[in-house]
């Protein structure tokens, strides 16, 4: 399938707009990462909790040993303390989840922040790309099966380009093309052929 016009003018500006849909879709995951960085960054403090509740079980769990290290008492101590092991438990759970909340709205505000600016732009250039290339594509087609494809392209060129555009071509292109002015014919194609981005079919 044909994704490019086989004239070099409008080939250009094609491959020009797919560079510059790329480029907007780069920056703007750019732009949703550093909010989902930034996001990130928010929650950080919530690091501190994580490692406070370990810090708090790893006092307990070493005071309770040193406890029983105690000469003669320390039988007795030994495991005095340990109703309080895991006592900081709470305070890293605390810490862990809003870390896991962070992440799943850094994620979320990533993907929104991207996607819509993004989706926007390719649903209106994909379409467009995707219908060029079809057309291009079944008039192709369509010209290798005629015996005269500068005459079909030549009719509808009569039909479809601006008057304008035909008006340069001949002062009067109908009455050319019925005459089968072979001239008129072949500039008649050729603007056609330029303008559906196909290449005539060498005879």
């Amino acid at each position: 399938m044909p994704w490019y016009s086989s004239a070099p003018g409008r080939r250009a500006g094609q491959v020009l707009v797919d560079l510059l849909v790329l480029a907007w879709c780069v920056l703007w995951v750019l732009v949703g990462r550093a909010v989902h960085d930034a996001t990130i960054e928010r929650f950080s403090p919530a690091e501190r909790l994580v490692d406070t509740g370990r810090t708090i079980n790893d006092g307990i769990d070493r005071a309770d040993g040193q406890l029983g290290e105690i000469p003669m008492v320390g039988d007795h101590l030994g495991g005095v303390l340990d109703g309080l092991l895991g006592v900081g438990d709470p305070v890293s759970q605390t810490g862990q989840d809003l870390l896991e909340s962070g992440e799943s709205l850094a994620e979320m505000l990533w993907l929104v922040v991207s996607g819509g600016p993004m989706l926007t732009v390719l649903l209106l250039w994909l379409p467009l790309r995707v219908r060029f290339a079809l057309r291009s594509r079944r008039t192709a087609e369509e010209l290798r099966r005629v015996e005269d494809p500068e005459a079909l392209l030549a009719l509808r060129a009569l039909s479809s380009l601006p008057v304008g555009t035909l008006a340069a071509i001949d002062p009067d292109p109908v009455a050319a093309w019925r005459r089968d002015d072979r001239e008129v014919v072949a500039r008649l194609a050729r603007a056609q052929a330029r303008d559906l981005g196909v290449r005539l079919p060498r005879g």
